[in-house]
Protein backbone atom coordinates (compact mmCIF):
# COMPACT_ATOMS: atom_id res chain seq x y z
CA UNK A 1 0.00 0.00 0.00
CA UNK A 2 1.44 3.37 -1.01
CA UNK A 3 2.19 5.71 1.89
CA UNK A 4 0.63 9.13 2.39
CA UNK A 5 3.85 10.74 1.20
CA UNK A 6 3.76 8.69 -2.01
CA UNK A 7 0.09 9.43 -2.67
CA UNK A 8 0.47 13.16 -2.12
CA UNK A 9 3.54 13.17 -4.37
CA UNK A 10 1.54 11.53 -7.18
CA UNK A 11 -1.34 13.97 -6.72
CA UNK A 12 0.99 16.97 -6.67
CA UNK A 13 2.97 15.75 -9.67
CA UNK A 14 -0.18 15.56 -11.78
CA UNK A 15 -1.37 18.96 -10.56
CA UNK A 16 1.96 20.56 -11.44
CA UNK A 17 2.26 18.91 -14.83
CA UNK A 18 -1.27 19.63 -16.05
CA UNK A 19 -1.51 23.26 -17.14
CA UNK A 20 -5.30 23.41 -16.73
CA UNK A 21 -5.04 22.50 -13.02
CA UNK A 22 -4.46 25.82 -11.26
CA UNK A 23 -4.72 24.75 -7.61
CA UNK A 24 -4.94 21.59 -5.49
CA UNK A 25 -6.58 21.24 -2.09
CA UNK A 26 -6.70 18.37 0.41
CA UNK A 27 -9.76 18.10 2.63
CA UNK A 28 -11.71 15.55 4.64
CA UNK A 29 -10.33 13.12 7.21
CA UNK A 30 -6.71 13.61 6.13
CA UNK A 31 -6.81 17.17 7.46
CA UNK A 32 -9.54 16.85 10.13
CA UNK A 33 -8.55 17.24 13.76
CA UNK A 34 -11.40 14.93 14.78
CA UNK A 35 -10.30 12.05 12.54
CA UNK A 36 -8.16 9.25 13.93
CA UNK A 37 -5.62 8.19 11.30
CA UNK A 38 -6.06 4.71 9.87
CA UNK A 39 -5.46 2.83 6.64
CA UNK A 40 -8.99 3.45 5.33
CA UNK A 41 -8.72 7.23 5.18
CA UNK A 42 -9.52 8.61 1.74
CA UNK A 43 -7.63 11.32 -0.06
CA UNK A 44 -10.32 13.94 -0.60
CA UNK A 45 -8.81 16.20 -3.24
CA UNK A 46 -10.08 19.27 -5.09
CA UNK A 47 -8.44 20.47 -8.30
CA UNK A 48 -9.37 23.98 -9.38
CA UNK A 49 -9.22 24.05 -13.18
CA UNK A 50 -9.44 26.78 -15.80
CA UNK A 51 -11.23 24.49 -18.27
CA UNK A 52 -13.28 21.32 -17.85
CA UNK A 53 -13.32 20.11 -21.47
CA UNK A 54 -9.73 18.74 -21.58
CA UNK A 55 -10.57 16.38 -18.72
CA UNK A 56 -14.03 15.42 -19.99
CA UNK A 57 -12.67 14.61 -23.45
CA UNK A 58 -9.89 12.37 -22.10
CA UNK A 59 -11.34 9.93 -19.55
CA UNK A 60 -7.98 8.15 -19.19
CA UNK A 61 -6.23 11.16 -17.68
CA UNK A 62 -6.85 9.74 -14.18
CA UNK A 63 -4.89 6.53 -14.94
CA UNK A 64 -1.77 8.18 -13.51
CA UNK A 65 -3.09 7.71 -9.98
CA UNK A 66 -2.77 3.93 -10.07
CA UNK A 67 -4.54 0.68 -10.94
CA UNK A 68 -8.19 0.84 -9.97
CA UNK A 69 -10.49 -1.86 -8.62
CA UNK A 70 -13.55 0.25 -9.35
CA UNK A 71 -14.51 3.85 -10.03
CA UNK A 72 -17.70 5.83 -9.69
CA UNK A 73 -18.77 9.19 -11.10
CA UNK A 74 -21.58 9.91 -8.63
CA UNK A 75 -23.33 12.61 -10.64
CA UNK A 76 -23.22 13.87 -14.22
CA UNK A 77 -20.47 16.41 -14.88
CA UNK A 78 -21.41 20.06 -15.27
CA UNK A 79 -19.62 23.10 -16.65
CA UNK A 80 -18.27 23.83 -13.16
CA UNK A 81 -17.90 20.50 -11.34
CA UNK A 82 -17.08 16.81 -11.75
CA UNK A 83 -16.20 14.12 -9.22
CA UNK A 84 -14.26 10.85 -9.57
CA UNK A 85 -14.42 8.29 -6.73
CA UNK A 86 -11.51 5.85 -7.22
CA UNK A 87 -10.70 2.72 -5.23
CA UNK A 88 -7.20 1.48 -6.03
CA UNK A 89 -5.85 -2.05 -6.02
CA UNK A 90 -3.33 -1.25 -3.27
CA UNK A 91 -6.10 -0.23 -0.84
CA UNK A 92 -5.82 3.54 -1.28
CA UNK A 93 -8.78 5.66 -2.37
CA UNK A 94 -8.97 9.11 -3.92
CA UNK A 95 -12.16 11.14 -4.08
CA UNK A 96 -11.17 13.75 -6.63
CA UNK A 97 -13.34 16.73 -7.52
CA UNK A 98 -12.68 19.12 -10.37
CA UNK A 99 -14.10 22.58 -9.78
CA UNK A 100 -14.02 25.43 -12.23
CA UNK A 101 -11.75 28.23 -11.04
CA UNK A 102 -14.57 30.68 -11.73
CA UNK A 103 -16.79 28.85 -9.22
CA UNK A 104 -14.27 29.07 -6.41
CA UNK A 105 -15.92 31.99 -4.61
CA UNK A 106 -19.45 30.62 -4.92
CA UNK A 107 -18.85 26.97 -4.03
CA UNK A 108 -18.57 26.57 -0.22
CA UNK A 109 -17.02 23.13 -0.67
CA UNK A 110 -13.83 24.67 -2.08
CA UNK A 111 -11.83 24.62 1.13
CA UNK A 112 -9.11 22.63 2.84
CA UNK A 113 -5.33 22.47 3.02
CA UNK A 114 -3.71 24.15 0.02
CA UNK A 115 -1.26 21.77 -1.68
CA UNK A 116 -0.64 23.86 -4.78
CA UNK A 117 -1.66 27.38 -5.83
CA UNK A 118 -0.26 28.39 -9.22
CA UNK A 119 -2.17 31.66 -9.43
CA UNK A 120 -2.01 32.68 -5.74
CA UNK A 121 -5.77 32.29 -5.44
CA UNK A 122 -5.57 31.47 -1.75
CA UNK A 123 -3.26 34.21 -0.50
CA UNK A 124 -6.34 36.09 0.72
CA UNK A 125 -9.10 33.50 0.85
CA UNK A 126 -12.61 34.89 1.10
CA UNK A 127 -14.23 34.42 4.52
CA UNK A 128 -16.53 31.43 4.46
CA UNK A 129 -17.95 28.93 6.91
CA UNK A 130 -16.41 25.50 7.09
CA UNK A 131 -18.99 23.36 5.22
CA UNK A 132 -18.25 20.33 7.39
CA UNK A 133 -19.10 21.89 10.77
CA UNK A 134 -22.51 21.31 12.33
CA UNK A 135 -24.68 24.26 11.30
CA UNK A 136 -27.05 26.08 13.63
CA UNK A 137 -30.64 25.34 12.53
CA UNK A 138 -33.16 28.01 11.75
CA UNK A 139 -36.48 27.95 13.55
CA UNK A 140 -38.08 26.53 10.41
CA UNK A 141 -35.48 23.75 10.14
CA UNK A 142 -35.94 22.86 13.81
CA UNK A 143 -39.74 22.77 13.50
CA UNK A 144 -39.53 20.73 10.31
CA UNK A 145 -37.21 18.17 11.88
CA UNK A 146 -39.52 17.70 14.88
CA UNK A 147 -42.61 17.38 12.71
CA UNK A 148 -41.04 14.91 10.27
CA UNK A 149 -39.68 12.70 13.05
CA UNK A 150 -43.02 12.53 14.86
CA UNK A 151 -45.14 12.21 11.72
CA UNK A 152 -43.23 9.33 10.13
CA UNK A 153 -42.96 7.49 13.46
CA UNK A 154 -46.65 6.73 12.87
CA UNK A 155 -45.77 5.00 9.59
CA UNK A 156 -43.36 2.73 11.44
CA UNK A 157 -46.07 1.81 13.94
CA UNK A 158 -48.57 1.06 11.15
CA UNK A 159 -46.07 -1.18 9.41
CA UNK A 160 -45.27 -3.07 12.60
CA UNK A 161 -48.95 -3.64 13.42
CA UNK A 162 -49.45 -5.05 9.93
CA UNK A 163 -46.32 -7.21 10.37
CA UNK A 164 -44.78 -5.43 7.38
CA UNK A 165 -41.27 -5.54 8.79
CA UNK A 166 -39.47 -4.26 5.69
CA UNK A 167 -41.83 -1.29 5.37
CA UNK A 168 -41.39 -0.46 9.06
CA UNK A 169 -37.60 -0.78 8.93
CA UNK A 170 -37.39 1.38 5.81
CA UNK A 171 -39.28 4.24 7.46
CA UNK A 172 -37.42 3.76 10.73
CA UNK A 173 -34.15 4.38 8.92
CA UNK A 174 -35.34 7.04 6.50
CA UNK A 175 -36.49 9.52 7.54
CA UNK A 176 -37.02 8.79 11.26
CA UNK A 177 -33.39 7.91 11.98
CA UNK A 178 -32.10 10.67 9.72
CA UNK A 179 -34.14 13.26 11.62
CA UNK A 180 -32.94 11.87 14.94
CA UNK A 181 -29.32 12.09 13.78
CA UNK A 182 -29.92 15.64 12.57
CA UNK A 183 -31.23 16.60 16.02
CA UNK A 184 -28.25 14.89 17.67
CA UNK A 185 -25.95 16.94 15.45
CA UNK A 186 -27.65 20.12 16.64
CA UNK A 187 -27.43 18.87 20.23
CA UNK A 188 -23.68 18.47 19.82
CA UNK A 189 -23.63 21.86 18.11
CA UNK A 190 -25.25 23.78 20.95
CA UNK A 191 -22.85 22.12 23.39
CA UNK A 192 -19.74 22.99 21.34
CA UNK A 193 -20.79 26.40 20.01
CA UNK A 194 -21.17 24.78 16.58
CA UNK A 195 -17.40 24.43 16.28
CA UNK A 196 -17.07 20.70 15.47
CA UNK A 197 -18.10 18.14 12.89
CA UNK A 198 -19.75 14.82 13.71
CA UNK A 199 -18.55 13.40 10.40
CA UNK A 200 -20.36 11.64 7.61
CA UNK A 201 -23.20 9.47 8.98
CA UNK A 202 -22.29 10.61 12.50
CA UNK A 203 -19.02 8.68 12.55
CA UNK A 204 -17.55 10.98 15.22
CA UNK A 205 -20.68 11.17 17.38
CA UNK A 206 -19.28 8.84 19.99
CA UNK A 207 -16.62 11.41 20.88
CA UNK A 208 -19.31 13.86 22.00
CA UNK A 209 -21.74 11.54 23.80
CA UNK A 210 -21.38 10.06 27.27
CA UNK A 211 -21.22 6.27 27.49
CA UNK A 212 -24.85 5.90 28.60
CA UNK A 213 -26.10 7.96 25.65
CA UNK A 214 -23.89 6.05 23.23
CA UNK A 215 -25.17 2.66 24.42
CA UNK A 216 -28.73 3.95 24.12
CA UNK A 217 -28.08 5.10 20.57
CA UNK A 218 -26.75 1.67 19.61
CA UNK A 219 -30.03 0.13 20.82
CA UNK A 220 -31.85 1.95 18.02
CA UNK A 221 -30.33 -0.47 15.46
CA UNK A 222 -32.64 -3.50 15.65
CA UNK A 223 -32.66 -6.87 13.95
CA UNK A 224 -35.69 -8.04 12.00
CA UNK A 225 -37.78 -9.04 15.00
CA UNK A 226 -40.92 -6.94 15.29
CA UNK A 227 -40.73 -6.36 19.03
CA UNK A 228 -37.12 -5.23 18.77
CA UNK A 229 -38.11 -2.70 16.12
CA UNK A 230 -40.80 -1.38 18.46
CA UNK A 231 -38.20 -0.97 21.21
CA UNK A 232 -35.87 0.80 18.81
CA UNK A 233 -38.66 3.19 17.82
CA UNK A 234 -39.45 4.03 21.45
CA UNK A 235 -35.76 4.50 22.24
CA UNK A 236 -35.37 6.82 19.26
CA UNK A 237 -38.27 8.82 20.61
CA UNK A 238 -36.55 9.18 23.98
CA UNK A 239 -33.28 10.27 22.35
CA UNK A 240 -35.02 12.74 20.03
CA UNK A 241 -37.08 14.20 22.87
CA UNK A 242 -34.06 14.74 25.12
CA UNK A 243 -31.94 16.27 22.37
CA UNK A 244 -34.80 18.32 20.94
CA UNK A 245 -35.66 19.89 24.26
CA UNK A 246 -32.02 20.79 24.88
CA UNK A 247 -31.62 22.32 21.42
CA UNK A 248 -34.87 24.20 21.79
CA UNK A 249 -33.83 25.65 25.15
CA UNK A 250 -30.42 26.70 23.83
CA UNK A 251 -31.78 28.38 20.70
CA UNK A 252 -35.04 29.60 22.27
CA UNK A 253 -37.15 27.50 19.90
CA UNK A 254 -40.25 25.91 21.48
CA UNK A 255 -40.21 22.12 21.43
CA UNK A 256 -43.61 20.65 20.33
CA UNK A 257 -44.48 19.07 23.66
CA UNK A 258 -48.15 18.57 22.80
CA UNK A 259 -47.52 16.79 19.51
CA UNK A 260 -44.75 14.74 21.09
CA UNK A 261 -47.01 13.58 23.93
CA UNK A 262 -49.92 12.75 21.63
CA UNK A 263 -47.75 10.82 19.16
CA UNK A 264 -46.05 8.91 21.98
CA UNK A 265 -49.44 7.90 23.39
CA UNK A 266 -50.63 6.88 19.92
CA UNK A 267 -47.53 4.74 19.29
CA UNK A 268 -47.95 2.89 22.57
CA UNK A 269 -51.64 2.39 21.80
CA UNK A 270 -50.82 0.83 18.41
CA UNK A 271 -48.15 -1.30 20.08
CA UNK A 272 -50.80 -2.84 22.27
CA UNK A 273 -53.53 -3.05 19.62
CA UNK A 274 -54.58 -6.65 18.85
CA UNK A 275 -53.50 -7.79 15.39
CA UNK A 276 -57.11 -8.60 14.46
CA UNK A 277 -58.54 -5.25 15.63
CA UNK A 278 -61.22 -3.83 13.31
CA UNK A 279 -60.81 -0.30 14.63
CA UNK A 280 -57.92 1.70 16.05
CA UNK A 281 -60.00 3.14 18.91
Amino acid sequence: MRSQEEMLAIILKKAKQEEHIRAALLQGSRVSKEAKPDCFQDYDVVFLVDAMEPFLSNPRWIDCFGRRIIMQIPEPPTRTRMTYLMQFADGNRIDLTLVSRDARDTDPRVCGMVLLDKDELFLTPPPKEDPFLVKKPTRREFDGCCNEFLWVSIYVAKGLWRDQVLYAQAHLNDPVRLEMMKMLDWYIGVNTDFSVTTGKCGKYLREYLDEKSWVKLLKTYPDGKRENIWEALFTMGDIFRTAGRAVGRALKYPYPEGEDRRVKEYLHHIHGLPCDAAEIY
